[in-house]
């Protein structure tokens, strides 16, 4: 079934217009004073009538993008076939989009399954159309300070409800991340997805395979880094649509192994976002791929072809391999791999007794630019496996021990390394651990 256009007003009064971006409503008052239509647009509007700091503020209208750029002072007009442009103002970006008609999206610049160009509008009802969800579909005209709402939108967030706007199977099928991008406004809001959506979603997920990998990327990023991260998880297991976000785990995927140990991480994650504090996307990756690498290891230790490798060299190969696969869902970059392989490698060191008993390998260790990384993995291990407790001690005793509090982040780590090296090189004795092992030999802790 399919939700048609309404128009529903709202006073401007109820949005606490002081967490408004300056920025944005002076690109609207320069467009208006212009003499055309200007609004602030989608989840920004949303979040204000949820009483919630916004974290974008989009604006739309009905001028081109070539008369955007000439009105707004530092602006340009970014992508090819989806023009926007984007304004910047006193350290902030306010992205400006033209009114358009058709069912493309808003991050269209990206899409591969919309296959026409879209076609600009002078109506704002053809832009509402085309948006994604009734709650994403809220225009704020501060010039009468007035919200517009053409999608049923204000029901929705009475019912704290996820509708896509449109015939279900058509919208999914024109992208099918807004399939993703349901279950993370659902997690990020509290709301419940409506049935309609629901069962469209679980009829058309498999078409996911169809989107690029490293859009898939950014979206798996979104979904589980920025402070929902547990509950976007439970969810998504919960439908079975996890499995479509991973490379083939087979039973794991089911396994209560793998549900708590990914929830108990992203747990910690969502506190660290809660805190302010970043959280990077290796460690996101070697949490959800670790019962399966994990496994994969073990399996090559009983195999003769690799059963006389070393441990940490055999830790690598199963990882890679499992990251190529994981690759042809979410193209992961590089370095990002590297630093998950790292991690990977990292626990069989931070739970070897050999190491542990060698304080110059103990020195090395904890200088280590992915070393913090790869004890809070450990950390997370403990947490369901209590034997781990007393190596997580150890490290934590050592690294609180020696590492002044001024170097416990990665950059600053990174630059001290970086510094030590320089000294050494000068010296005719280039440090291999700070550049090349990315650790800190014995006998240079200060």
């Amino acid at each position: 079934m399919e939700r048609g256009i309404s128009h529903m007003t709202l006073p401007g009064d109820i949005l606490d217009t002081a967490r408004i971006s300056p920025a944005a409503l002076n690109v609207i008052k320069t467009l208006n004073k212009a003499g055309y239509q200007a609004y602030l647009v989608g989840g920004g509007v949303r979040d204000l009538l949820l009483d919630k700091v916004p974290k974008d503020f989009d604006v739309v209208t009905n001028a081109r993008p070539e008369t955007v750029k000439r009105l707004c002072k530092r602006s340009i007009i970014i992508g090819r076939r989806f023009q926007l442009v984007h304004v910047r103002e006193n350290n902030s970006l306010i992205e400006v989009a033209t009114f358009r008609k058709g069912q493309d999206h808003e991050d269209s610049d990206h899409v591969e399954m919309i296959r026409k160009d879209n076609t600009f509008s002078s109506s704002i009802t053809d832009d509402a159309a085309r948006r994604d969800f009734s709650i994403n579909g809220f225009y704020y005209s501060p010039a009468d300070n007035l919200i517009h709402d053409f999608l049923g939108g204000v029901a929705d967030l009475l019912n704290s409800s996820i509708d896509i706007v449109g015939d279900p199977d058509v919208r999914f099928g024109e992208d099918p991340v807004r399939m993703i991008r349901a279950y993370r406004f659902a997690a990020k809001l509290g709301f419940s997805i409506t049935p309609r959506t629901r069962n469209a979603i679980l009829k058309n997920m498999a078409s996911i395979s169809q989107v690029n990998n490293s859009r898939m990327y950014e979206e798996f990023n979104k979904m589980f880094l920025t402070g929902h991260g547990e509950t976007s998880f439970q969810v998504l297991m919960r439908d079975s649509v996890m499995q479509y976000l991973l490379t083939d785990m087979g039973p794991l995927i089911k396994s209560r192994q793998f549900f708590d140990f990914v929830s108990c991480c992203l747990n910690n994650t969502d506190a660290r976002h809660a805190e302010g504090k970043h959280n990077m996307p290796h460690f996101l990756y070697a949490v959800m791929l670790w019962p399966l690498t994990k496994k994969l290891f073990m399996k090559m230790g009983t195999v003769s072809k690799y059963s006389h490798i070393r441990d940490t060299e055999r830790m690598a190969m199963a990882g890679n391999i499992v990251l190529k696969r994981q690759s042809e869902i979410t193209k992961i970059p590089e370095f990002v791999a590297k630093d998950i392989t790292d991690i990977w490698e990292m626990q069989l060191t931070l739970t070897s007794g050999e190491v542990m008993k060698d304080p110059d390998m103990v020195s090395s260790i904890i200088w280590k630019e992915i070393f913090r990384a790869g004890l809070e993995f450990l950390m997370n291990r403990a947490r369901l496996d209590r034997s781990l407790e007393n190596c997580v001690t150890f490290w934590t005793d050592a690294y609180t021990a020696n590492i002044p509090q001024s170097l416990r982040t990665r950059k600053a780590l990174i630059s001290s390394n970086k510094m030590a090296a320089g000294k050494k090189g000068s010296e005719g004795s280039r440090r291999k651990g700070a550049s090349g092992s990315r650790g800190r030999p014995a006998g240079n802790i200060h």
